[in-house]
């Protein structure tokens, strides 16, 4: 299915369940799958399968005369039915990858386990001025940002401003509640890491996001004055740079150790086809990109969420109770782990970065 589609399928069937819990046990009549599909932009066909999903489901009961009507629905927990949004980078990810994937698993989890009351809708976004329309629109309860832009934390920073609950996961804000990574720290170990190995010619890929790739040149320069590294040692190279740059790159250089960050599929192929991974460059990966069929061998970088993750939603939900309730700062703790042909031989203790 197109993701416009599953996006409209979500926003009508939240919309619809949102307004059946609003109302309590009191009836509420839907209008047909066609002025369903006019007022929400999108296809007959979308509406309709939202329609006839909601009855299956058993919240909606067609009516003669055209329409549905809810059906009575008990109460299962002491708190009011609550719709949270979510908005990943800008809010038009076509996909998710491993990466955010993980962080909204367990960010959702965490939320879902604590009342069956509480639900999460992805939001898609045509533009960031949109998002407070968007929460509008959605009859949200709160927000969750998973590393998002610049420009989308400058507006829901706005929206929390006016008492709206949100919280950032990633990245940073010092005006919202935040979860964040601590890549300028483990950048550092990671590189202090290798150069005790005694690897000094060091690849790095690195974002294209300007904000977390100046954030990593700043980590790279703090390490080598730190460590006496001469920084013409390491090469950082953009992850979106074509073939060619990278097959130049392995030309001019014999690379004795490669940070992904993020990981680069082709550049990795290249290097496993012309250099001994296990023996003569040593990979540092993130756990995400630790594919099962990569039979890794290297260092793998994990972040802890699930405390920082609970806290953090603790704080969203006394957000909802007190819109003036303060903010949290929360590093979310990792460690920096060796692997031999898939299994893990060695972990450092968590780090929190305090």
């Amino acid at each position: 299915m197109r993701w416009s589609a599953e996006m409209d399928f979500m926003k009508i069937r939240s919309y619809i369940i949102n307004q059946i819990a609003s109302h309590g046990g009191v009836p509420v009549k839907f209008p047909s799958s066609r002025k369903l599909a006019q007022k929400f932009g999108t296809s007959q066909p979308t509406a309709l399968r939202t329609i006839r999903d909601l009855i299956a489901d058993g919240y909606l009961v067609p009516c003669k005369n055209g329409g549905t009507i809810s059906c009575p629905q008990a109460s299962s927990g002491t708190h009011e039915y609550s719709l949270f949004g979510t908005v990943t980078v800008l809010g038009k990810q076509a996909f998710i990858n491993n990466y955010f994937m993980r962080y909204e698993s367990v960010v959702g989890l965490d939320l879902l386990n604590r009342d069956e009351t509480y639900s999460i809708v992805p939001l898609k976004l045509e533009s960031p001025s949109l998002l407070e329309q968007t929460v509008k629109d959605n009859n949200l309860k709160g927000l969750i940002l998973y590393d998002a832009a610049p420009i989308i934390l400058k507006q829901a920073e706005q929206l929390h401003a006016k008492g709206f609950p949100v919280v950032s996961v990633i990245r940073r804000s010092e005006f919202l509640s935040s979860a964040y990574t601590q890549d300028d720290i483990f950048f550092r170990e990671v590189i202090q890491h290798l150069h005790k190995e005694g690897r000094q010619k060091i690849l790095l890929t690195v974002h294209t996001n300007p904000l977390r790739s100046a954030l990593l040149h700043k980590a790279v320069a703090d390490a080598c004055r730190e460590n006496g590294i001469r920084e013409s040692d390491l090469t950082l190279v953009n992850e979106s740079e074509p073939p060619e740059t990278f097959a130049s790159l392995l030309k001019q250089t014999s690379f004795d150790a490669v940070i992904f960050y993020p990981f680069n599929r082709l550049l990795y192929n290249m290097l496993a086809d012309s250099t001994d991974l296990k023996n003569q460059c040593r990979i540092v990966i993130q756990s995400e990109s630790n594919h099962r069929e990569l039979n890794f061998s290297g260092l793998v970088i994990t972040n802890h969420l699930n405390q920082a993750v609970s806290l953090l939603n603790d704080n969203l939900l006394l957000q909802c109770e007190d819109p003036k309730a303060p903010i949290v700062q929360i590093r979310i703790p990792y460690t920096l782990a060796e692997y031999e042909n898939g299994q893990r031989i060695s972990t450092t203790k968590e780090r929190t970065g305090k």
